[in-house]
C-alpha cells in the first residue's frame, strides 16, 4: 500500500488521481504545518524539505517530487494506461509535457504565489510576480497551441500529463480570463475532471 503526504488542494492531488485512476489502495495523510507554522513532523521526518507530495512505497522507501511520483506510478501500473510504453511512438512527447509542467509551469506559480521566498530583499515581491505572470503566460501559450484540438496532450490517448495540466491550470489568478484566452485547456481540464475515477478527489480537494 503507498501513503501520501499531501494537502487539499495542493500538488499531491495530481498523485492521488493517479492512485485512483490505476485502482491502488493508499492511505492520505493531510500535512499540514503545526500551529508553530513548522512543516509537519512526519512529513519531514521522510522529506527535509518538508514539502508535498511526498510518498511512501509498499518497500517502505520514500519518494518526492510530484512529476517522478506520476511517472513512477504510471510505469509501475501500466494497466491504467496513464503513460505509453517506454518504446511508444508517443512517450517522448509524454516526458516532454510532464516535464515541461514541473520545470516551467509549476514553478512559475511558485513564484507567483509566494514570492518573498525567492529573494532576499522585501521590496522585489512586485517585480518576481510580475516576471512569473509574464512566465506563465508564455508557457501556457506553448501547451495551449501543442493541444490544439486535443482531446489530449496525447492526441488520442489520455495520459498523467493531462492530470498535471488540469491541476495547474486552475492555480491561474484570474481563472476565467485564463479560460476565455485558452478555452482548450479549460476543455481538456473539464474532460479531466469529469472522469468518474478523479471527480471524487477534485471534489474533495475543494477544487473548482
Amino acid at each position: 500500500m503507498y501513503t501520501l503526504y499531501g494537502r487539499k488542494g495542493s500538488g499531491s492531488f495530481a498523485v492521488e488521481a493517479i492512485l485512483a485512476e490505476t485502482g491502488q489502495e493508499y492511505k492520505f495523510i493531510d500535512a499540514k504545518p503545526g500551529a508553530d507554522g513548522k512543516p509537519h513532523a512526519g512529513l519531514l521526518k521522510l522529506n527535509p524539505l518538508g514539502q508535498v507530495p511526498t510518498m511512501v512505497l509498499p518497500d517502505k522507501s520514500a519518494m518526492t517530487e510530484s512529476a517522478a511520483i506520476m511517472i513512477y506510478l504510471g510505469d509501475r501500473h501500466s494497466k491504467g494506461g496513464l503513460a505509453p510504453a517506454r518504446k511508444a511512438k508517443d512517450r517522448a512527447a509524454y516526458l516532454r509535457w510532464m516535464t515541461f509542467l514541473s520545470a516551467n509551469i509549476y514553478p512559475s506559480d511558485l513564484r507567483l504565489y509566494y514570492s518573498e521566498r525567492y529573494s532576499t530583499d522585501p521590496n522585489a515581491a512586485d517585480g518576481i510576480k510580475a516576471a512569473a505572470v509574464a512566465a506563465l503566460d508564455r508557457e501556457w501559450a506553448i501547451l495551449a497551441k501543442a493541444l490544439g484540438k486535443g482531446p489530449w496532450l496525447l492526441g488520442r490517448k489520455f495520459s498523467g500529463a493531462d492530470i498535471y495540466a488540469a491541476m495547474l491550470s486552475i492555480w491561474n489568478p484570474d481563472l476565467p480570463a485564463f479560460y476565455a484566452k485558452y478555452p482548450n485547456v479549460k476543455a481538456l481540464c473539464d474532460r479531466v475532471k469529469a472522469r468518474k475515477k478523479i471527480g471524487p478527489i477534485w471534489e474533495a480537494n475543494g477544487m473548482p
